[in-house]
């Protein structure tokens, strides 16, 4: 959503079946931790197991198509920020549940903890 608090507006900004949940979830949270990061909006979708990026203009609208960056390579994202320190702000932080609410393959679930991507080799 794109929302004007001095207005008191709100419109949907961005819609792709990547921020929503599949058929039949099993547990229906879909996108579960965004950041916005130079032009590029991120976030991740627990109940499809995505991490993606869309190209997005200054208004917060869509100006490319959907990335997938990540599929299952790290289980149950619940939220994600870059790094705040001048010079790393190309790292993002991952947090993750470890996949309890969607094992990985159906059944591998492991600790949460706190990962890292380095996005500087992601193309622009």
């Amino acid at each position: 959503f794109k929302i004007d608090l001095a207005n008191e507006t709100h419109e949907i900004a961005i819609q792709v079946d990547e921020m929503k949940n599949p058929e039949k979830p099993f547990i229906p949270v879909a996108i579960n931790g965004i950041a916005v990061h130079k032009e590029y909006l991120y976030w991740t979708n627990t109940s499809k197991a995505l991490f993606c990026r869309i190209k997005i203009r200054k208004d917060g609208k869509a100006a490319g198509d959907v990335e997938i960056i990540g599929r299952l390579e790290i289980a149950g994202v619940t939220a994600c920020q870059f790094d705040r320190k001048r010079g790393n702000e190309h790292m993002l932080y991952l947090v993750t549940n470890g996949g309890l609410g969607g094992p990985v393959n159906g059944s591998e679930v492991e600790g949460g903890k706190v990962s890292v991507i380095d996005t500087s080799s992601f193309k622009a």
